[in-house]
């Protein structure tokens, strides 16, 4: 597997990990619905805020939910840190660290 196939692989990996996390997913057989139906290969968090966004006011709400712990807060406030410097890439790299965060410490 070539460096750029690994690379596509994990982008879209990390994309229907944001798809699950925000309930995107509505159906099996890997299809996605976001205002339309689409596979995971065409999954646009990674490069639409308009995509993106909406997981930031997803994480943005949980915040008032969690009593504890610090480091949830702490990896929330990464995210939201993130969005005013208009770097799609770290916005999103911060999203899927805080959603493996939560999935495996929060998620019940």
């Amino acid at each position: 597997m070539t460096l750029l196939n690994t690379k596509t692989k994990k982008m879209e990996e990390n994309n229907k990990l944001i798809a699950e996390f925000i309930g995107d997913i509505t159906s099996l057989n890997d299809k996605v619905s976001f205002n339309k139906n689409c596979s995971v290969n065409e999954l646009k968090y990674h490069k639409s805020w308009d995509w993106l966004m909406p997981v930031v006011a997803k994480i943005r709400n949980y915040i008032g939910e969690w009593t504890d712990p610090y480091m949830l807060y702490e990896k929330a406030a990464i995210v939201l840190i993130t969005v005013p410097y208009g770097v799609l890439k770290n916005t999103y790299k911060a999203i899927i660290e805080f959603i493996n965060f939560y999935n495996k410490n929060m998620k019940k």
